[in-house]
C-alpha cells in the first residue's frame, strides 16, 4: 500500500528517486512514497550522532543512491523527489506551486489508514531504523488497532560465542546491529508497543545472505525486468564484496 523511507538510515532523500524508478519499472506508479525524519527520536534536527556512522562510500550513501551504479539503467519515473517548498512545512518561502512537494512518511501512513475498509489490517515490513514506525505509533492513537503484524529486519541477539554486530564504522561498538543502532529509542518504542512483532535478527540474516545461492536462483528464474535487474545488482555487489576490501561488510 505504501513505502516509507527512513531519512535517518541508509536511504535518504536522494534515494527517493531510485524508489520511484523501481516502482515505475514494476508498473506501480500508484504506490505512494513518504519520506521520514532525517534524525533519530530525541535527536536534534541537525547533527544526529547515529547517522554519522553511515559511510558515504564503500556501500554507504553513494552506493545506495545509485544502486551501486546501476540506477541509470532503470526506466525514469515521472515522479521525482521535490524538496520542501512551502512555509507551512519549514521552507523559507512559498513557491508558485507549494503543493509539489515530497509527501511525508506520516502523511502517507494517514492516507493508507484512511483508505482501509473496516475489517482491513496492515502488515509492515521494515528494513531500516524504526523511526517512522515509532512516530506512527506515538502520534496516531488508531495505529495499533489497524496494524496486524510487523516484521522487523533488525536487532542482534548475541549468543555465548560472542557473535559480533555489524556497525563496522564504530569499532568500539562490537555487538550492535545497524538498524537498531541508528535509532535505539525508536526500536525500544516499537518493541515495547505490544504489537505482534517478528524479529529477523542479524544471526538469521547471516544464515540466508549467500550471494551465490540467490544469484543462482535468479539466473534460473523466469526472466522479468525485475528479476533481471535484481540479478545484475546482486552480481555487482557480490563482485565488490569479493574483490574490494572496502566492501567486505556488505551482505
Amino acid at each position: 500500500q505504501g513505502i516509507l523511507v527512513s531519512g535517518n538510515g541508509w536511504a535518504n532523500p536522494a534515494t527517493v528517486d531510485v524508489i520511484y524508478d523501481v516502482l515505475h519499472m514494476m508498473g506501480r506508479d500508484d504506490i505512494p512514497v513518504g519520506l521520514g525524519k532525517i534524525t533519530a527520536l530525541g535527536a536534534p534536527d541537525l547533527g544526529c550522532e547515529y547517522v554519522k556512522a553511515i559511510p558515504h562510500g564503500s556501500g554507504g550513501f553513494l552506493d545506495t543512491d545509485t544502486l551501486f551504479g546501476l540506477a541509470w539503467v532503470l526506466p525514469r519515473s515521472p515522479r521525482r523527489y521535490t524538496a520542501e517548498n512551502s512555509v507551512k512545512y519549514g521552507a523559507p518561502r512559498d513557491t508558485a506551486r507549494p503543493e509539489l512537494r515530497q509527501p511525508l512518511a506520516f502523511e502517507v501512513w494517514q492516507h493508507i489508514r484512511e483508505e482501509l475498509k473496516p475489517t482491513d489490517k496492515i502488515t509492515i515490513l521494515t528494513n531500516g531504523p524504526l523511526t517512522n514506525i515509532a512516530n506512527i505509533i506515538l502520534s496516531d492513537p488508531k495505529a495499533e488497532s489497524v496494524i496486524e503484524r510487523i516484521f522487523i529486519v533488525g536487532s542482534h541477539l548475541a549468543g555465548g560465542n560472542g557473535d559480533r554486530g555489524n556497525v563496522f564504522t564504530v569499532p568500539s561498538n562490537k555487538f550492535s546491529e545497524f538498524n537498531f543502532f541508528l535509532d535505539p529509542q525508536a526500536a525500544k518504542a516499537v518493541v515495547e508497543s505490544g504489537l505482534d512483532i517478528t524479529l529477523i535478527p542479524l544471526r538469521a540474516q547471516r544464515q540466508v545472505d549467500s550471494f551465490k545461492e540467490v544469484t543462482r536462483s535468479l539466473c534460473t528464474a523466469e526472466k522479468t525486468p525485475e528479476s533481471s535487474f535484481a540479478y545484475q545488482l546482486l552480481l555487482s555487489m557480490q563482485k565488490l564484496q569479493k574483490n574490494n576490501q572496502a566492501y567486505h561488510h556488505i551482505v
